[in-house]
């Protein structure tokens, strides 16, 4: 009787050698995925892993990758036709996000912002002609020189450089600044109509203001900011209806940022907020419009 082979023990660099699949994207038509396969790791110094959009149609069992090995990409996010696709991310992994469009023509991806700061977050616009993406003040000149020397300490709050809206033409990378006064923007959700956002903001960007945060709308064309919603809880992912008559949000008492549950508030545009999910026995992650009277909540 022979022995059976002892199985296959599990190591650690098998652990680091897998890769995490994420944030999948369907399009309008329904007829394709885009979504991201990372690295579980980056290399000893690095602190970004390498990531890549990948893409799949639903009848089709072949997926392809869109962006290039040993690149960073994710966040793909389809426009409202489904014939390009926006992403964040870098051709060296270590850089900062910028943004990028990827039509629907086999090609190489355009970048369309290249700052020091990078991106931190984008949108298409409705009409899919352009993008609104928040945007980090760019650091002081000579301050990338004084890291690369060595001296890379920070001083605690010693800085304020705030992140702004930015409307970008997806085909020039035209882009123009979205008055909004000195306010930090956290989160934000472009208006149905794309005449406004949503965001979260506050008067600091550092890290303890995110905590009282308020809700605002701001419109694109005169830069009014209105406050809809404020209190002593933390708020994340506001989503429009798609009337434009609501906004949904997440709202929490004991949240920080990136690990956000709680209940859902809806707030309407004269302010007037309720809470749909008090007295269940569960904190919400995550909110969408089904249509204008129904969310899917997880």
């Amino acid at each position: 009787m022979t022995e059976s082979p002892e199985p296959a023990r599990l190591t650690i660099d098998d652990l680091l050698d897998l890769q995490q699949v994420s944030d999948a994207q369907i399009p309008a038509q329904g007829d394709r995925v885009a979504y991201v396969v990372a690295d579980n790791a980056s290399a000893h110094h690095e602190r970004k892993p390498a990531s890549r959009v990948w893409l799949v149609d639903t009848e089709s069992p072949s997926p392809r990758p869109l962006t290039a090995a040993g690149t960073r990409a994710h966040s793909p996010r389809w426009s409202p036709d489904g014939a390009s696709i926006a992403f964040l991310g870098n051709r060296d992994p270590q850089g900062p996000d910028q943004l990028f469009v990827l039509g629907e023509s086999p090609g190489e991806a355009v970048q369309i912002t290249s700052g020091r700061a990078g991106v931190s977050a984008f949108a298409w616009t409705p009409d899919g002609r352009g993008l609104i993406a928040a945007i980090p003040d760019s650091a002081p000149e000579g301050e990338e020189a004084e890291q690369a020397a060595g001296r890379d300490w920070l001083l605690y709050e010693d800085t304020s450089r705030l992140t702004r809206l930015w409307r970008i033409d997806a085909t020039t990378a035209e882009r123009a600044p979205i008055a909004h006064g000195d306010l930090h923007v956290w989160e934000f959700a472009i208006s149905p109509d794309g005449a406004a956002v949503v965001a979260l903001v506050s008067e600091s960007p550092h890290n303890w203001a995110w905590y009282a945060a308020r809700l605002a709308r701001i419109d694109l064309a005169s830069g009014n900011v209105e406050t809809l919603l404020a209190g002593d809880w933390q708020m994340t992912r506001p989503a429009w209806s798609s009337d434009g008559r609501h906004v949904a949000v997440i709202v929490s008492a004991f949240s920080d940022q990136g690990m956000t549950g709680g209940d859902v508030m809806v707030v309407g545009l004269d302010g007037i907020a309720r809470n749909i999910s008090d007295g269940h026995p569960r904190s919400y992650l995550s909110v969408e419009w089904v249509d204008d009277t129904h969310l899917l909540c997880s």
